[in-house]
């Protein structure tokens, strides 16, 4: 799952890396980011892990409490496997997770966006989250299934009209 979401992953963290150079105003922590930005451009060594994926770099950002943004935590090397099933739940479910969300007309659909809207789902919609989220680290696919089908059955109870 992790290799299939690879792609992915390494979108989410550069968009995620550039929105938080935005935010930034220590001159170190801006030189820092730019450079572990330019490793996206670099193709790793023969038989090594990618260049973004450097310790050195994810330390920094641990440190830095990942710059508080959720994205960059699921991105973390030592949580790729989450991040792949938040990443295929956003992607394959992202029609119905944009009505939940009343996001239908949005325009941009990247990646990142679709992330971000699964993730805001997940806090601000109670029975995604409870669906989606299990006791033991992994997600229940069915539960998601069923909840979507209820939902485009009968309508989510705070919306008026069915889909």
């Amino acid at each position: 799952m992790e290799a299939w979401t690879a792609a992915w992953r390494r979108d989410c963290l550069h968009g995620s890396l550039v929105t938080y150079s935005s935010r930034v105003t220590d001159k170190q922590t801006l030189k820092w980011l730019n450079k572990w930005k330019e490793k996206f451009i670099r193709p790793p060594p023969h038989n090594l892990s990618p260049l973004i994926d450097s310790s050195d770099d994810w330390n920094k950002l641990r440190g830095r409490q990942y710059g508080e943004d959720e994205v960059l935590e699921l991105c973390d090397t030592g949580n790729k496997r989450v991040l792949a099933q938040h990443l295929l739940c956003a992607l394959i479910y992202d029609k119905e997770i944009r009505a939940l969300t009343n996001q239908e007309e949005m325009s941009e659909n990247g990646t990142l966006t679709r992330l971000n809207r699964h993730l805001q789902a997940l806090t601000t919609v109670e029975g995604y989250s409870a669906a989606y989220l299990t006791t033991s680290n992994s997600v229940d696919w069915f539960a998601i299934a069923r909840y979507f089908s209820t939902v485009l059955e009968h309508g989510p109870p705070e919306r008026d009209s069915n889909y």
